[in-house]
């Protein structure tokens, strides 16, 4: 199989999740053993040097290993074999980019989300006629204010993993759209369309973090005509979404009361502005809320629960169900819960590596956000949307991150590598995202 099948095979199986395999592996990581095999026969000399982005991602394994090594445990090995497995998904995507590959992978991106989520919404119109469901792309389920709704799963486990993966997705199709030059822009807008309505129909709550990328990729072309004096109302828009996404994460109200009656306690007035009325009383007007606390909030709490009491190193990586295990017989956690993993990027880090795995998480993202910048910044004109894209899309991520395990998400790290192919070298100058760039060799050679 050659090496560009390989690539392929790869992204297009990134969206097919299946419980075939042990470990939570997928097809698509026995397609990488052979990618990365292939692409570290065939690039014998990447040129990537070693930069401080990469020591980042060396510290940020580093503190999940120490973490493992003070509170051992069979699912903190494995756990951190999966977060080695996303740092070798890291080296392999920043090779291909550094030899020209990332225009490809954006085109197979966009062609894979584009028909996941074409045959979602058949689903979706399938459902919608019949009242039929088709499992494998989504399926009916109660939501708070909503009822019962179908909600897209796109072949992930849950709706919120697949919009993840739309919000990673969708500015490199939007890329494709308006790239200058591209023969099917048509057809890449049309695909945008489709990946923005399956979004829409997974009715979760990542779709935030999606409008968000999006908006960061188009931002420049809302810079003209009437869309230059309603960008920034988008953007209100977005991080009003952001903001009642997060709420309704936290607690669901199930009704407000609003009951009118008299206070005969209270006195009369010492002023002589204000009328209590012949009877000595006053009207009050009593606002009661009803609510309860959601699955997110209460999976928050046990993390920081566990997160103070081992706040250096944390409790285990792989370990965060036995905190859950502990609220649960406490009374505190539903049954349905009590094995469930954090569902927080930076409240999991907590509770399982501690200060020093959540301070390691939070400089690689600051490192990403800079090196996207940078390389969008140095990039040539024609080839800077790929780093605007793909720093769109790690933005949404980062926006759904407290509410969604991101950082096991292979193509997040996919983007990582990619970002890390394209930015600068020292001594080579910018890099075309479609470009070749040759090792150097000595004067000798």
């Amino acid at each position: 199989m050659s090496h560009r099948a390989l690539l392929a095979g790869f992204i297009f199986l990134l969206p097919f999740h299946s419980r075939f395999l042990p470990l939570n592996l997928q097809a698509a990581d026995v397609i990488f053993a052979l990618l990365f095999l292939s692409t570290a026969v065939e690039r014998r000399r990447w040129n990537l040097g070693f930069k401080l982005q990469d020591g980042l991602v060396v510290a940020y394994l580093s503190a999940s290993a120490l973490s493992v090594l003070l509170a051992p445990s069979p699912e903190g090995r494995v756990a951190l074999a999966k977060e080695a497995y996303c740092a070798a998904i890291y080296v392999c995507f920043a090779a291909l980019a550094a030899q020209g590959a990332a225009l490809a992978v954006a085109r197979w991106s966009a062609v894979a989300a584009s028909a996941v989520c074409a045959a979602s919404l058949g689903a979706a119109s399938w459902y919608a006629l019949t009242g039929g469901e088709v499992r494998l792309l989504g399926q009916a389920m109660p939501l708070p204010y909503l009822g019962q709704v179908f909600r897209l799963t796109g072949f992930f486990e849950t709706p919120q993993m697949f919009v993840s993966y739309l919000a990673f997705s969708l500015p490199l199709t939007w890329g494709l759209a308006f790239r200058r030059g591209e023969a099917s822009g048509a057809g890449w807008r049309a695909g945008a369309c489709v990946t923005g309505a399956a979004a829409v129909l997974t009715f979760a709550g990542g779709f935030p973090g999606l409008a968000v990328g999006v908006l960061y990729f188009l931002w420049p072309r809302l810079g003209e005509g009437v869309w230059r004096r309603l960008r920034w109302g988008l953007c209100l828009a977005a991080a009003c979404g952001v903001l009642v996404v997060n709420l309704m994460f936290g607690f669901a109200f199930r009704g407000v009361t609003v009951a009118h009656d008299q206070d005969r306690v209270a006195p009369a007035p010492e002023y002589p502005y204000a009328f209590q009325g012949e009877s000595g009383a006053s009207p009050r007007v009593t606002l009661a809320v009803t609510y309860e606390p959601m699955s997110y909030l209460l999976l928050k709490r046990t993390a920081l629960a566990a997160w103070r009491s081992a706040p250096l190193t944390g409790i285990g990586l792989g370990r965060y169900q036995e905190a859950t295990e502990r609220e649960f017989q406490a009374g505190r956690l539903h049954k349905r819960h009590r094995a469930m993993r954090p569902h927080s990027t930076w409240f999991g880090r907590l509770a399982e590596t501690g200060l020093l795995g959540g301070l390691t998480l939070a400089a690689l993202w600051l490192s990403i956000i800079l090196w996207g910048f940078r390389a969008i910044r140095e990039t040539p004109t024609d080839d800077a949307w790929v780093s605007r894209a793909l720093l769109g899309g790690l933005l949404g991520l980062l926006v759904n991150s407290p509410n969604v395990d991101a950082m096991n998400f292979r193509f997040l790290w996919v983007g990582l590598g990619l970002l890390r192919g394209l930015s600068p070298e020292g001594d080579g100058g910018p890099r075309r995202a479609g470009e070749t760039r040759q090792p150097r060799t000595s004067a000798n050679a």
